[in-house]
């Protein structure tokens, strides 16, 4: 029976892939399953999976067309039989040869059902979210974070019997909705202190586009309408900060574009944010608060339309208000 099986979607990493299989099959732990799944590549990165696998019979390869990286890790889950689960981008490694093994042992001497430990990587501080100081239970309404979900392993059956914890099929910002889920359902989940994973870095920064910041907004205003339900302060303030400057950047960038459903996102982003939640962090936000994306598009309608469909202004106004 495999102890782990390590879920990799991959896209176009020909040039990484190979040193990302390496860092798993490295791992002290053996019994290990680690599937691949080509979301659709048109690049080498088939040949080299394939190449490996004849290295490692460990590993197996599964081929979808491209859907994004949620759809190919909802589609590892179903393929997995490891009693945990664990996720790795086809860009990273693990931080030592030993990170599953002492995931591992922890999740099994705890019965946790999920077990996590930290993340390096360039920028990543001793912050107690990233980075655990101490090992030990921690509770989800706590903690408050949902980042950096390669470092935690996840009991299958746990994972396969809550249908609710799924990636949603979004080209970005489907792992923290998965994150959340994961880890608010159980609430309370074990960490160690130890070095875990190793992040090489933003993987969606450079390839932004418009679609992408759609499915960004959408995340976004899935995570802000949870966290508002939950009452999760701090977290849903941290969402709102994504928000009103990564999220707010990409959109007022393809505002020429004219995509009604990127404005209609905006409008649905801005009303998922609880302002009473906001100002209990931060006394200086307005009650009238509005996305700056929104403030542009209605300086620009004042300015050039010149208030000549005022009825219809009127009613994006309300909209945007509430």
């Amino acid at each position: 029976m495999y102890k782990i099986s390590v879920i990799v979607p991959v896209y176009n990493a020909e040039s990484t892939i190979k040193n990302t299989l390496k860092s798993i099959g490295e791992q002290t732990i053996k019994e290990l399953e680690i599937i691949c799944v080509d979301d659709g590549s048109t690049d080498a990165s088939a040949d080299v999976i394939k190449k490996e696998q004849k290295e490692d019979g460990r590993i197996k390869y599964y081929f979808q067309k491209n859907q994004g990286a949620g759809a190919a890790r909802n589609k590892g889950i179903v393929m997995a039989h490891g009693e945990y689960i664990a996720f790795m981008d086809a860009d990273d490694e693990y931080a030592t040869n030993d990170s599953l093994l002492h995931l591992y042992r922890a999740a099994k001497k705890n019965k946790a059902k999920v077990c996590g430990g930290s993340a390096v990587g360039n920028g990543i501080s001793d912050d107690g979210q990233r980075r655990f100081i101490t090992s030990g239970w921690y509770e989800f309404k706590e903690y408050q974070f949902d980042y950096m979900f390669g470092r935690f392993i996840f009991n299958r059956d746990y994972i396969w019997n809550n249908k609710l914890i799924r990636f949603p099929e979004l080209k970005v910002y489907e792992d923290p909705i998965f994150l959340i889920y994961a880890l608010s359902e159980i609430n309370r989940f074990y960490v160690i202190a130890e070095d875990i994973y190793h992040y090489n870095g933003e993987h969606q920064v450079l390839t932004m586009n418009l679609d992408k910041t759609k499915d960004y907004l959408r995340g976004l205003i899935r995570e802000l309408r949870f966290t508002s339900k939950k009452r999760l302060i701090n977290l849903h303030y941290i969402v709102f900060e994504r928000l009103e400057k990564e999220a707010n950047y990409y959109a007022e960038k393809n505002l020429d574009s004219g995509d009604l459903e990127l404005f209609k996102l905006l409008i649905d982003a801005n009303q998922a944010v609880d302002l009473q939640m906001i100002y209990e962090v931060d006394k200086k936000k307005r009650k009238n608060y509005m996305l700056p994306a929104l403030n542009t598009i209605w300086t620009m309608s004042n300015k050039y339309l010149k208030l000549q469909n005022s009825a219809v202004i009127k009613i994006s106004k309300k909209l945007i208000r509430r």
